[in-house]
């Protein structure tokens, strides 16, 4: 799949899945019913129980509709939430990672903290000096990319070296 297509929520969900599993130790459990009746994909399941998602209402997701840029910080902020890592932002955070966009009046009211939170970690950039382009699509690229600026700021350096250890060969 060409990274430079739009990544869709499911695709997502199980990105998120993973780095949570890899964060905390857990793992995607099985799931006998659904919360949405458009998808019974565990990764999803998984992300609704910790609180990463939410659907689109009506127990709708929508699987395989791309996410935009707020959406994607808001899972995100989520993701690391159910992480037991702090996602607040103060009003001054706010104002000063705001300020210098030009397209602020497209980024809708329940994505602001979580956009902040993400650009002030450097988790999310602007797509330039001054443009979020908050309601674009993600690309493959864009969505792996921040996943893995959470792996590198959020997990410990001894966790990363366990997740990176190679694996085990044959004899031992």
């Amino acid at each position: 799949t060409p990274y430079n297509q739009n990544i869709k929520r499911l695709e997502f969900c199980r990105i998120a899945a993973s780095y949570h599993n890899s964060l905390t130790g857990s793992k995607t459990p099985s799931y006998t019913a659904s919360v949405f009746t458009d998808t019974d994909d565990p990764s999803v399941q998984y992300a609704a129980e910790l609180g990463i998602i939410t659907g689109r209402g009506n127990k709708i997701f929508s699987p395989d509709d791309a996410i935009t840029r707020q959406e994607m910080s808001v899972m995100l902020t989520r993701l690391l939430s159910s992480c037991s890592l702090n996602v607040s932002v103060s009003g001054a955070d706010t104002v000063n990672e705001l300020s210098a966009y030009t397209d602020t009046d497209r980024l809708q009211s329940w994505a602001v903290t979580s956009m902040v939170f993400c650009l002030k970690n450097g988790i999310i950039k602007g797509m330039s000096s001054t443009e979020l382009w908050p309601e674009y699509h993600t690309t493959r690229e864009q969505a792996i990319t921040t996943i893995y600026r959470c792996f590198d700021k959020y997990v410990p350096d001894d966790k990363k070296r366990e997740l990176y250890s190679p694996l085990p060969t044959a004899d031992g």
